[in-house]
């Protein structure tokens, strides 16, 4: 597959998943755009067989409201082509996809690669559009190795999918895609000296993007929040988790620390500064009515209790807590922001 075709495909999957799309109409989509676009165009048949590649390469995964693409590939999607992060954006891809990064470094670390082990580790279309993109270097004997000035990069990837709990965008991936977002700002920040969330890699995020606080301008960072809502549908599966409501217009990607505090452009496009809710949960949650424990438990305030039918009428159900699988170390050093500074008690 070309890597430029890929890229394309992903991009209007992208455009197309917030509806939460099943494969067929995901097929039937992709082959009217571009049977619009040009005249050669593959059939439905290949665009299946295409989208199926595309899942096994853990781009795209099956989730109960249809089909989404992973955050890292949406960046790769996006990003312009022969650029570092669209060589690190697949780089993060094939960690992301696999479930042996110790088997992952051992190959993809030494100082020789074979093609024929990049194809038996990685599935077929990750293997083909890393040698199209400029990860690997070939060597005098047919072999290849990561190339030396993406080196340093690719091993903070593959470290930050080595923890116990592996992020669902690569860190750094965020930081370099930021940078295309904000890539010569001169307009006064505001929050340059108010404190950063302590996320276990602020040194490395401070190495990339050491300029502190935030746009005075929202306007500018509305690619910023399109990507944080598209990452927070994937990761929520396109539901509210309080009331199951699943109507794309009716959820709020909703900042946990908000928007207005953060102290650095990471905190707001970062996943784990979010939850997706309901337009109704979203309010309480702004207003600091309802918060979490660490342990997902749902708070409610003291004034919401007063009254005995509050819980039900607003849809607050006292054994409710959040999955544990969305319980981050990160994600908890936000609510415990938003228990100090917000909820109401």
């Amino acid at each position: 597959m070309e890597k430029s075709y890929l890229k394309h495909v992903l991009a209007l999957l992208d455009n197309y998943e917030i509806r939460g799309i099943d494969l067929p109409q995901a097929i039937d989509d992709v082959y009217d755009q571009l049977r619009r676009e040009t005249h050669h165009y593959p059939t439905k048949k290949q665009i299946h067989e295409d989208l199926l590649c595309i899942i096994d390469a853990g781009m795209m995964h099956h989730l109960t409201r249809g089909y989404d693409v992973t955050p890292n590939a949406t960046i790769f999607a996006h990003c312009a082509a022969h650029s570092l992060l669209e060589d690190l954006a697949l780089f993060a891809c094939i960690y992301s996809s696999s479930l042996s990064t110790d088997r992952l470094n051992a190959v993809l670390f030494s100082s020789s690669i074979t093609k024929e082990q990049l194809t038996e580790l990685l599935p077929p279309l990750l293997a083909d559009i890393a040698l199209q993109c400029r990860i690997f270097v070939p060597l005098s004997d047919g072999a290849f190795r990561i190339a030396p000035p993406l080196a340093a990069n690719c091993r903070r990837i593959a470290k930050e999918y080595e923890s116990g709990h592996p992020p669902l965008v690569s860190p750094t991936i965020l930081c370099y895609y930021l940078k295309t977002i904000y890539p010569s700002s001169h307009t006064n920040w505001k929050n340059t000296d108010r404190p950063i969330i302590h996320y276990p890699y602020l040194n490395e995020i401070l190495q990339l993007l050491p300029r502190r606080g935030i746009p005075n301008n929202r306007e500018e960072s509305r690619q910023l929040q399109t990507f944080y809502k598209d990452t927070l549908f994937h990761e929520f599966d396109h539901r509210c988790p309080i009331c199951d409501i699943h109507l794309p217009h009716m959820l709020i990607a909703s900042h946990i620390k908000p928007f207005r505090d953060c102290a650095h452009l990471y905190e707001p496009i970062d996943n784990n500064n979010g939850l997706l809710l309901c337009r109704n949960h979203d309010y309480l949650f702004d207003q600091g009515y309802i918060s979490f424990l660490d342990d997902g438990r749902l708070l409610v305030c003291s004034e919401l209790q007063k009254e005995p039918d509050h819980r039900e009428v607003y849809h607050l159900p006292k054994d409710f807590h959040l999955d544990a699988s969305l319980m981050t170390p990160e994600r908890k050093l936000f609510l415990a922001y938003h228990r100090k500074n917000i909820f109401r008690r």
